[in-house]
Order: structure tokens, then C-alpha cells, then sequence
């Protein structure tokens, strides 16, 4: 049977498919993950919902943690449901009836889970390899280097993500007489990205910049060079500092938990930025690297 079947007899279209939990987070009283399933029939990941008429009652979500004792991002499950759409034109959705995990870690899962291993043996953080929320929600809490006169930014060029961080760090960069390095060709995305980053991050010269920013949007599916074992090695080893904004907010990668912060979003990230760029010298603006923000008494 095909994902996407006539809108006539859609919303009689019971199914049951078998998968791995790759992100989940609240949405519309309920919950919301993207099912990454390995069938002819399916695309490689399926949108399931639960429907706040049957989500479980669960406080303090956490990204990474998933639905208590519903499902865990990373474990397999099997999901049966009915296949919706919002409207005639939208995506159709699985909307999910029971869900029932089957107590192990999916291949991403595992993959991932080596991964960080062989990060920690080399010069991994566990408190941000291992952490269940990683984003900075308080710029003043990132490691800022200092000073910071240039910053090199690592996106498409035509990104919205991008455009997001542009447009809050520019202004501060232009009044300050900063320089923001924009290195042409930079692929983050499909095959290629792999291999450009790690160059990019390769080439980094601590003595003329401070500061990586890598930022790219997009789906789960889209963003797994930067679940890269390889390319995390490379972010971890950067000669200075590196900020990362990847995916939408519910997004953790693996390149996430090994940069030295990381923001949901690049407008977060830019808006950080700009503040912090902005501050009045000697102006205690957030930690410096390596060091945390002493307390006022």
C-alpha cells in the first residue's frame, strides 16, 4: 500500500509500521515525532502524531528524553494508526492509535551512541555529549570567546538560516568595524557536506578569527551529515571555538553536542551574537571560553 493513498478512502486507512523515534516534541495539546522506517512502501520518514484526545498526561517534556514510558527518541517501536491530512492539498500524516516500543535503540540510535563513545575518548564534554538538553537558552550562560573582532560563518549561501543570522549580526558588525568571513562555496548539505565542513573547519586560523558559526535548517532527513562521527571530530578539534544552529529547534545532532554551544535556531544564535558583539568592553556579557560567569554576591 502506498503512503499516500486516495483522498477518498484516506481516512479509513488503519496501518501498522514498524520503525525507529528519531525527535519528538509537544505539539497542539499532544505529541509529534518523525518515524524513520525502512519499507518500500513508506518514505524513509513518516510523520506520526498523537492526538491530545489520547496523549498520555506528561509534564516537563524534555528534547532528547521523548514520551515517558510511550516512546524514547532512538528506540524502535511499532505504531498503528490512521493515515490523515490537515486538508486536501497537505501532507498526510500518521495519526498515531497505539504505540508500542519494543525496548531497544533503533540503528540510528546505536550509531549514534558509538559515536559519542569514541567522542568522549578523544576530547568530548560529557556534559554536553551525554546531555539531554544541549541549546544555550541564555546567551549571558555561552562561552563566549573574547575578544571577538572577526567570526566566520559556515551556511549555504542562500539560506534563510543564514539570512537570520545577517540580519541581527551585521548592523553590530558594520558600527563595531568587525569582520564576518563568509567562505564561498560551502556545502551543508547531501553527499558533499561532509567533506566541505571538515575542510572548512580545517582551514580555520585561530590567529585571524575567533569564532566558527555553522547554521543550516531543515528536517531530520536532511540533516544527518551532521550526525557524523567525522565531522564532529572536526568541530571538536576547530582551533577555536564553534557555535552551531542546526535543524529546527527540536533537532539535536551529533555535531550539536560536540560544538562548544549550540542555539535551537540561527536567529537565536544571531540575536546572541549581536548582543554579545554589542556589549561595551570589560561589560561581563557571558563566561569567558572556558571559564564560567563568576557570581555576584
Amino acid at each position: 500500500m502506498d503512503f499516500q493513498p486516495d483522498r477518498e478512502y484516506l481516512h479509513a486507512s488503519l496501518v501498522t509500521i514498524y520503525g525507529e523515534c528519531v525527535t519528538a516534541y509537544p505539539y497542539k495539546g499532544g505529541y509529534r515525532f518523525d518515524f524513520a522506517v525502512d519499507h518500500p512502501d513508506y518514505p524513509p520518514v513518516v510523520d506520526v502524531r498523537i492526538g491530545r484526545d489520547i496523549a498520555p498526561e506528561r509534564d516537563g517534556f524534555i528534547e532528547g528524553v521523548g514520551l515517558p514510558d510511550v516512546l524514547t527518541v532512538g528506540s524502535a517501536a511499532t505504531v498503528s494508526g490512521v493515515l490523515r491530512s490537515e486538508h486536501e492539498d497537505s501532507d498526510v500524516y500518521l495519526s498515531a492509535t497505539e504505540v508500542r516500543p519494543t525496548g531497544e535503540l533503533g540503528a540510528w540510535a546505536r550509531g549514534l551512541r558509538f559515536a559519542v563513545e569514541g567522542l568522549l575518548t578523544s576530547r568530548g564534554n560529557p556534559d554536553r555529549l551525554l546531555g539531554s538538553d544541549i541549546h544555550c537558552r541564555d546567551f549571558e550562560a555561552a562561552p563566549w570567546p573574547r575578544p571577538i573582532s572577526t567570526v566566520t560563518l559556515l551556511s549555504s549561501a542562500h539560506s534563510s538560516t543564514r539570512a537570520d543570522v545577517l540580519a541581527a549580526v551585521e548592523p553590530v558588525i558594520t558600527r563595531k568595524n568587525l569582520t564576518l568571513e563568509r567562505p564561498d562555496g560551502i556545502v551543508v548539505s547531501g553527499s558533499d557536506a561532509i567533506a566541505s565542513l571538515v575542510a572548512a573547519l580545517t582551514a580555520v586560523d585561530a590567529e585571524s578569527t575567533q569564532l566558527v558559526l555553522i547554521v543550516r535548517g531543515g528536517d531530520w532527513l536532511s540533516l544527518r551529515p551532521f550526525d557524523s562521527e567525522e565531522l564532529a571530530r572536526a568541530v571538536q578539534g576547530c582551533a577555536v571555538p564553534v557555535f552551531t544552529a542546526i535543524g529546527e529547534s527540536h533537532n539535536t545532532t551529533l555535531v550539536d553536542r560536540a560544538a562548544t554551544m549550540s542555539f535551537t535556531t540561527a536567529l537565536a544564535l544571531g540575536n546572541a551574537l549581536a548582543a554579545e558583539l554589542d556589549a561595551q568592553p570589560g561589560q561581563p556579557r557571558g563566561a569567558r571560553f572556558g571559564r564560567r560567569k563568576p557570581r555576584s554576591s
